[in-house]
């Protein structure tokens, strides 16, 4: 088992469960009211709509979700319109295993074709109690919207504050056409 966009995977030979409820129309799946899977280093418990034609997820709301350091509450992931989008009501996210692949080395032409690689738009945008970075560095009150189209980032914007007291505030996106705008304060 594994969630490779939340960096975390089963170790093998460690004991994990789930269990859900599924409720269908004749046999056409159409809400998953409840589900909870719980293991080493992850929790995730919630519930699920299907897609009208009941062959895909369209919605997942998740009342809690812990994976390893992060443990979000009152997230809600939107598979419809042909984007993701993701909202976070409160929680605390560990983002250094984010942080620890950003310095991993890439070859140039690696970099550019992965960048240059059409993907399925998404956002994800909420609130969040504290952000770990790495040890002992944290922002707290943490506000943040970020929009990436198929190719390019379209908006990173988030607040918070700083482990001595002070504001900080990014925020990249759109100023005129074709033109983005930084502001770091």
């Amino acid at each position: 088992m594994a969630a490779d966009f939340a960096k975390w995977r089963k170790p093998a030979g460690k004991a994990a469960k789930g269990s859900l409820t599924l409720d269908l129309v004749g046999d056409r799946p159409v809400t998953i009211p409840n589900f909870s899977v719980e293991g080493e280093g992850i929790l995730a418990v919630g519930g699920a709509g299907f897609t009208p034609d009941g062959k895909g997820i369209g919605k997942v709301n998740l009342k809690k979700a812990q994976v390893d350091r992060s443990s979000l509450g009152n997230v809600v992931i939107d598979f419809s319109g042909g984007a993701t989008t993701v909202t976070i009501g409160d929680g605390v996210m560990d983002v250094q295993p984010w942080m620890d692949e950003k310095d991993a080395p890439v070859d140039p032409a690696t970099l550019d074709a992965a960048e240059l690689k059409p993907q399925q738009p998404f956002s994800v945008a909420g609130h969040l109690a504290k952000v770990r970075i790495s040890d002992g560095q944290t922002l707290t009150n943490v506000g943040f919207d970020l929009r990436h189209d198929p190719i390019w980032w379209d908006k990173i914007a988030f607040n918070g504050t700083l482990p001595g007291g002070a504001l900080l505030q990014f925020d990249y996106g759109p100023d005129k056409p074709g033109i983005h705008k930084l502001k770091v304060a």
